[in-house]
């Protein structure tokens, strides 16, 4: 698949070290904590595929207790996200789990980083909460096997509600068709998550699945960071920074690679911050390390690490 077209670059934030090896981990923490803010802003219109590609954070709630989300298809059949970003934010639950990670958008982590790493391959969204389960199945999980909505006939959100009104999963639209294709079923899924909200219905994160990894190689997911939802916040549901840290540990222990740890704070969904704070990370991972970005930049963060 090709890689994304931006259409405003400049408004990525930089990196103001070479990147790689031997990186201060709280830099490295701050410039990913700025990153995580702009793509929550960002007009997720401005991409040249789906909005994903270069907008928005991916997220995953913790499922279960082990290390499923690094594992590879078919053992690990499918992954659930979650698209969060500012456009579709909700007085209520945003998100599935409070305690969970992120993953880069799709065509932007060559921007930043030369490595090899995994492409995710998408291949159905939700407006709302899909009940997918824990196989792929037919691409959009569920039992019996939930279909696209496509092959219903159903291309747009004015074909959705005419087939089924407020019950916004009973088909998920397909993805990794093409670009074309794929922005436009996604831009459906915003829209009928929109009127999900507005509305006031169940659910009102929504659900995009991928496919398992590959092969079983942590260090080769396109890995963003992990995130949880500040207890002492008004956001809900709170997260876990306990269960973050020992992923984030094990994380480490796997790949090498430093992976921060972001608090999601703030009175309600559509007023948030995201921060990079020392102690939420994982005492056993050292200050200098290795990291995912790799690349040259002129930029200067606002408040380097000393």
């Amino acid at each position: 698949m090709a890689h994304a077209v931006f259409a405003d670059t400049s408004r990525y934030p930089e990196f103001n070290e070479s990147g790689g090896h031997a990186i201060h981990r709280d830099n490295y923490g701050e410039f990913i904590a700025r990153l995580v803010s702009t793509l929550y802003s960002m007009d997720t219109k401005g991409c040249s595929g789906a909005a994903y590609q270069c907008s928005g954070i991916m997220v995953s709630g913790f499922e279960r207790a082990d290390d499923y989300w690094m594992k590879a298809f078919p053992v690990q059949s499918k992954i659930s996200l979650s698209f969060l970003t500012k456009r579709t934010a909700s007085p209520q639950d945003d998100v599935f789990q409070g305690s969970g990670f992120m993953l880069w958008p799709g065509g932007l982590i060559k921007r930043y980083s030369s490595r090899d790493v995994f492409e995710q391959k998408f291949t159905c969204a939700f407006p709302t909460d899909g009940g997918t389960g824990y196989e792929l199945k037919a691409g959009c999980g569920g039992t019996p096997p939930i279909q696209y909505c496509q092959k219903q006939h159903i291309e747009n959100a004015s074909d959705y509600l005419a087939a089924y009104g407020d019950l916004l999963n009973r088909c998920g639209f397909a993805l990794g068709v093409s670009a074309d294709k794929d922005r436009s079923a996604f831009e459906t899924t915003l829209q009928l998550q929109d009127y999900n909200i507005r509305k006031k219905l169940v659910y009102p994160y929504n659900e995009v699945l991928i496919k398992g990894w590959d092969k079983y190689a942590p260090e080769k997911i396109p890995f963003l960071g992990f995130f949880y939802v500040d207890v002492k916040s008004k956001l809900t549901p709170s997260g876990d920074i306990y269960i973050v840290q020992k992923n984030q540990l094990d994380f480490y222990k796997k790949t090498h690679l430093f992976a921060p740890v972001i608090r999601i704070t703030g009175d309600s969904w559509m007023n948030v911050s995201f921060r990079y704070v020392e102690s939420d990370q994982s005492t056993k991972i050292p200050d200098v390390t290795d990291v995912v970005v790799d690349k040259n930049s002129m930029a200067i963060l606002s408040h380097p690490h000393k």
